[in-house]
């Protein structure tokens, strides 16, 4: 059986009201204040620095955009990212820029330089519907797995291991379903944010993984069980 400790439930916020916040020089802000609200979305542009803190501390907000450009970019990530409640995507600066220290430092998706408006709204409109973690205190427990989701902490029979952000992303979702099925599409929405256009082997490679760690016989898995044809399900 799952359980969750310490947790403080959160109300799911919906597309059409949901609170955005932009932090991102004028030239890049602009035009994403205009696409959120044009979808429907309270927009909240501020500058990089303190405000992005106080207006995520604050319960302003329920999901924010971040651009990479600002010097201080790291560190409003880190602080929004400690604050445990409000997912977070990054716009990043150009091309070659990569997600990669972005991801780690917490953020939940990174979007290239050029991104289309259809397709940051499409992103936001995924992070949104995922199960984000309610309170910076909430621990996950099944059967011999625990899963800190505000420390980004994974323990296996209480040995600590080291999880990278989307396998650690795969698992909580499938340790929230106790033991459902959530098939390949739906995790690709969740995790991935890629909806059914991504490719359902990003999933199978990314179970693969998990299984290495999680199961003592990775070819006779015990836990992490595929349901032929259809996704997964992860038993305690």
């Amino acid at each position: 059986m799952l359980t969750v400790a310490n947790a403080t439930a959160r109300s799911d916020a919906t597309t059409t009201c949901a609170r955005v916040l932009v932090s991102a020089p004028e030239g890049d802000r602009s035009w994403m204040v205009a696409a959120f609200r044009l979808e429907g979305y309270v927009v909240l542009a501020v500058p990089s620095g303190s405000a992005v803190h106080a207006a995520v501390v604050a319960g302003d907000v329920d999901i924010a955009v971040l651009h990479n450009a600002a010097d201080l970019m790291l560190a409003d990530l880190s602080r929004v990212h400690a604050a445990g409640t409000v997912p977070v995507i990054v716009h990043l600066r150009d091309a070659g820029t990569s997600a990669e220290v972005f991801l780690e430092a917490g953020a939940d998706d990174c979007v290239p330089s050029g991104v289309s408006s259809q397709e940051l709204l499409a992103r936001v409109r995924a992070i949104l519907r995922r199960p984000h973690r309610t309170d910076p205190r909430e621990v996950l427990r099944l059967g011999p797995f625990c899963l800190d989701t505000e420390r980004h902490l994974f323990r296996y029979d209480g040995t600590p291991m080291h999880l990278p952000p989307k396998e650690f992303a795969l698992l909580e979702l499938l340790m929230r379903r106790q033991g459902r099925l959530v098939d390949r599409a739906e995790i690709l929405d969740l995790v991935w944010g890629v909806g059914r256009t991504g490719d359902p082997k990003t999933v199978d490679v990314h179970v693969k993984r998990l299984r290495e760690k999680l199961e003592p016989v990775p070819s006779k898995p015990r836990h992490l069980l595929t349901v032929r044809g259809r996704g997964y399900r992860l038993e305690g």
